[in-house]
This record gives C-alpha cells, structure tokens and sequence, in this order.
C-alpha cells in the first residue's frame, strides 16, 4: 500500500504526460509529446534527468507537490497535511489489517482511528485559506528556486556534443476549490470541479523565473478527492503568450479571506464529537462539528473590503474570483452600490453606499442566488 517517495514521483510524471498529451490544448500537447519519448532516469536534483534523442534534447525535471491544506511548521515553514493525510492512512492500514481480515466484524477501535482521520481532514479543510495556498505555494516554489543552480550544475554534467538543456518543473498542485465563483464580464461561474484556477497571484510567482534556467512550467492540478485533474504545461520563454494562446483566464482572488494573515483563519477554534454505531454489517459514522465564528463586525468589514475588490477588478474588464460570502452580495446589491466610504475609525476599511432597495427584492436576489448556484437555504439544511 505505501509507495516511495520516489515511485510517487515517477508515477506522477508518467500520469501528467499521458493526461497532457490526451486532454490538454494543442500548446500543452505539443509540450507533452517532447517528454513522452524520452527515457527518463531517476536522480535527485533533479529528479528525472533525459534525453530526446530525435531532438537532441537533454531535459532536467523537478518534481514538487504544493498543497492547499497546509499546517504552519517552526519558523514559518509549511506542514503538507496532504502527504499527512496519507502517513495517517497507512499507519491505521498497517496497524489494523491483520486484525481486520482475521475478525467477524470491524473493531471498535480501527473504526474510532478512521474517524479521528475524518475530523483531522475536516479541520484542515476548514481552516484552508486562500492566504494560506499562496503561502504554500511561494514557500514550495521559492524552495526549488534555490537550487537551480544545482539543477543546472547536473544537466551539464551529463550533457553530449551538440545537445540542448531543457529544465522543467513538474508541480504537483492539490486543492480544494470547489465553493469559489469565476467571475468575467457578466459570466459567474461555481469551480464545481476544486481545481486551482490561474490565479493573478501564482502567475507573478511563475513570471518571476529566469526563462534561462526554467524553460517549461508543468502544472498537474488535483482535487483533494481525486475526482479530477488536468495538466497544463507552459513555456517560460513568452509565459503570458503560452496562457494567452491556451485561452487561460488569470483571476484576481476577491474572496472575504483575501485580505487575512497566512495560518489565520476565519473562525475560531473547531470541536469535533463523533461515534458509531453497527446495524447489520453496516456501520454509521456520526460527527457533531462545534465552530467559533467570527464576530459579525470582522466578517462584515472582509466581505465588504472583498466586495469592493470584485468590483473594482470587474469595472476595468478583468476575470476575477470571488467566495460565496462576496459573491453573494456581489449578486444581491452589486448593482445598487454607488459608491464606498471609509469608515472613520480604521483607514481602508469601507462600506458600500447603497441605493435603497426594498426587502422583497433583497430576500428575491437572495433566494436566485441560492437557485442558481444550487446553494442550500438555512431552512433547508436545518430539515
């Protein structure tokens, strides 16, 4: 059951080839199809070193997993609660198995083990912010910029007469981005899908790279369900025309947790009572999750302060993205903000001018939104 860590990576590399080459655009398949030939070998620094012989090409790949579930490490570093997720797996697989297989029925205390994974994974996901993916990302990616020279050191060692290096990142990206709107003139979309759309933010990263030392951006998108994927692969030597000759929308995030701290969150602390119960070779798993909320004022100056943001992006025609919170009042009184006003207490914190609107037609936008984006009312989920 328990892959190394670098038959994941090779896994992964093969997986990402296969899906650009049947599923992605022209550009990313004509990328895919330089590496498909090519016999890969395991290293480290890089991980895989090859040769397309047809080309004359040496090509160098990094592998590396970013993650949107993330935990905050000493000195600012980042916990993968993924790969987390998967050491808790195994530790129970290894640890129950035998008994398992060996029993009339499960015991009561790999079922209390499976569970406390469940509500570990919960807590994550609740606390995941789009600050913290940023984070996550500039961290993982500022720590294999670092060693490009290393990378470089290795390919040219391992270099031939008359061969060109090519190096490559292979970037493993998993998250769960499935309650956001994609927002483009008057097209709203749900990413239904969880996948990392190309956010403003992750594109500056990626432009900050030498085109001399990384020639190509593979990104292996994945949900946390594994659900779905896609691979896109860009060429760093004209990055913005390689999104642009894709047709890859680039978002601005105006989400209410846009503006927190990375590791910050926008609730306080989650609680979890759990137990189970067995009926007929069946066993229900029940959890009663208890969560501090923000104080209302916190949580109306971030949807506010995100609410200007979206449409501010959206007046000068650029994609952006919003949460259910800014999107919600985007839909709802979008067109009857006027204007904003700082309040006089703290600079930068604004509220809407509205014009008046009366309650049918609020609890009537309300109630359309819900519709539309098949979001279930309060009197719904309390049935």
């Amino acid at each position: 059951m328990v892959a190394n860590k670098k038959e994941e990576e090779r896994n992964s590399l093969i997986s990402a080839i296969k899906i650009g080459k049947s599923e992605g655009t022209e550009e990313t398949k004509k990328i895919m199809e330089l590496f498909d030939s090519v016999n890969f070998f395991d290293e480290e620094c890089p991980d895989f070193i090859g040769t397309n012989q047809e080309r004359k090409i040496l090509f160098g790949i990094e592998h590396f997993r970013i993650d949107h579930f993330i935990t905050e490490k000493r000195n600012h570093q980042v916990g993968a609660t993924g790969v987390m997720y998967k050491k808790e797996i195994n530790k129970v697989y290894s640890t129950w198995k035998d008994e398992v297989l060996t029993s009339d029925e499960v015991p009561d205390g790999s079922v209390k083990d499976i569970m406390n994974i469940v509500a570990n994974q919960l807590e994550r996901k609740s606390s995941a912010t789009y600050s913290n993916f940023v984070y996550s990302f500039k961290y993982v990616f500022g720590k294999h910029l670092e060693h490009l020279e290393n990378y470089w050191e290795r390919l040219k060692s391992n270099k031939i007469e008359n061969q060109t290096i090519r190096m490559s990142f292979l970037m493993e990206i998993y998250t769960d981005f499935h309650e956001i709107y994609l927002n483009h003139y008057n097209r709203t979309e749900k990413n239904v899908s969880g996948l990392m759309p190309f956010f403003e933010d992750v594109v500056d990263l990626l432009n900050q790279v030498p085109k001399d030392k990384v020639q190509y951006f593979i990104l292996y998108l994945k949900n946390y369900t594994g659900s779905m994927s896609r691979v896109i692969a860009l060429d760093n030597k004209d990055l913005m025309g390689s999104i642009r000759r894709q047709r890859i929308k680039v978002y601005k995030y105006a989400g209410i947790d846009y503006s927190i701290n990375p590791f910050e969150t926008l609730h306080g602390k989650t609680g979890f009572n759990m137990d189970h119960t067995k009926r007929d070779g069946q066993i229900d798993m029940n959890f009663r999750i208890t969560t501090q909320f923000l104080k209302p004022e916190i949580y109306q100056f971030l949807m506010f302060n995100a609410t200007k943001l979206a449409l501010d992006t959206k007046q000068i025609g650029k994609p952006f993205i919003c949460d259910s919170s800014s999107q919600r009042m985007l839909f709802t009184f979008g067109d009857h903000i006027i204007g904003w006003k700082v309040t006089s207490d703290k600079e930068y914190v604004y509220e809407p001018i509205v014009r008046p609107m009366k309650w049918e037609m609020i609890q009537r936008r309300n109630d359309e939104f819900d519709k539309k984006f098949g979001v279930e009312s309060e009197a719904e989920l309390n049935e």
